[in-house]
């Protein structure tokens, strides 16, 4: 429990430094799971030694590759490897954690999750969607009582942030097909 609301960064590496378990699961308080999801994304991240993170199909502010309009759960284990996926929703091996170290907190409320997933796929991991699974996704609500102005402010903080650590990187071409994306 933590005394004060923690960024999203802050709250999830505190959790992730006293977990003790192989994975790690980020899962944000405005989803709703559906059946066997939680096997999903664990058969998900078994695929292969390779694969870092797993995160389920969705409804809402997830990468676009995440997003089902018209989704109907399938049992075929299907995975795919995806450039990036939205920590609203995301399973980590620990040994992948372990490589890429903690989510960087000076991100404010949004684009952690995107430069965590840069710095896994530049640790040479892959990151993958597990198209059996889905995941609704209300989005934002935690941000729903900042005012405009500062969430507004936030973002291009953000955004200056991410670009700054990644423009002159190998990562670049990663970075700008995410920004096509949105």
């Amino acid at each position: 429990r933590n005394e004060r609301n923690l960024s999203f960064a802050e709250a999830n590496n505190r959790g992730m430094r006293e977990a003790r378990g192989r994975c790690f699961l980020w899962l944000n308080n405005d989803t709703a799971v559906g059946p066997e999801w939680l096997e999903g994304l664990l058969a998900a991240v078994k695929t292969s030694d390779n694969v870092a993170a797993a995160g389920p199909m969705t409804d809402h502010q997830a990468p676009p590759s995440q997003i089902s309009r018209s989704f109907a759960t399938r049992p075929d284990g299907r995975v795919e490897d995806i450039p990036f996926l939205g920590g609203f929703c995301l399973l980590l091996k620990r040994e992948a954690v372990e490589r890429a170290g903690m989510l960087d907190e000076r991100f404010t409320w949004g684009w952690e999750d995107m430069d965590y997933c840069l710095r896994l796929r530049q640790a040479g991991r892959r990151l993958v969607v597990a198209r059996d699974v889905f995941v609704a996704h209300a989005g934002s609500r935690t941000l729903a009582g900042v005012p405009p102005p500062e969430r507004e402010r936030q973002d291009r903080a953000n955004r200056r942030l991410i670009l700054g650590k990644w423009f002159d990187s190998p990562a670049r071409r990663d970075l700008q097909d995410l920004y096509r994306a949105l």
